[in-house]
């Protein structure tokens, strides 16, 4: 398992040890992590559903919104983890490995940049311009026929 930031895994390991202790018991007949802790079912894994909305009150319990595009749902997690790797310019085989990918390829939905963050680059980009290329309303004062079709003068 590979943390980024290693504290991350150090805070883990820190709360899944009494987990284990006092929620999961060791000598479960199955590999699952996640369990019931309600009556009848004590020590039954999670069903997915379940285990859903068990993570979104979990979340919702520190303050956050259940949200994928915000990294705070259960596959969102891997988006968000992807993404902060991608941001801190890890290679891309490290970002395969660590996200267990067979390919490179499987990798781009979970490390291509927000739509926030490539309007981010088009603005700088865009400011960059500022004066060196033409404004687009410069036609207007050009061509009559464009500036009727936009209303800038009356017919």
């Amino acid at each position: 398992m590979h943390w980024f930031a290693p504290a991350w895994g150090e805070l883990f390991l820190a709360l899944f040890k009494p987990y284990i202790l006092h929620c999961r018991s060791r000598l479960s007949q199955h590999p699952f992590l996640f369990v019931s802790q309600k009556v009848g079912f004590r020590g039954d894994p999670y069903t997915v559903d379940s285990y859903r909305q068990a993570h979104a009150r979990a979340v919702r319990r520190i303050g956050l919104v259940p949200a994928k595009v915000l990294g705070t749902t259960p596959h969102g997690h891997r988006h968000a983890y992807g993404r902060r790797l991608a941001d801190a310019e890890a290679d891309e085989l490290t970002i395969q490995r660590v996200m267990h990918h067979k390919s490179p390829a499987s990798q781009a939905v979970y490390t291509a940049p927000p739509a926030a963050a490539i309007a981010a680059v088009l603005a700088t980009a865009q400011s960059r311009l500022a004066g060196v290329e033409a404004d687009p309303t410069d036609l207007l004062a050009h061509d009559i026929r464009l500036r009727r079709l936009l209303g800038a003068v009356s017919s």
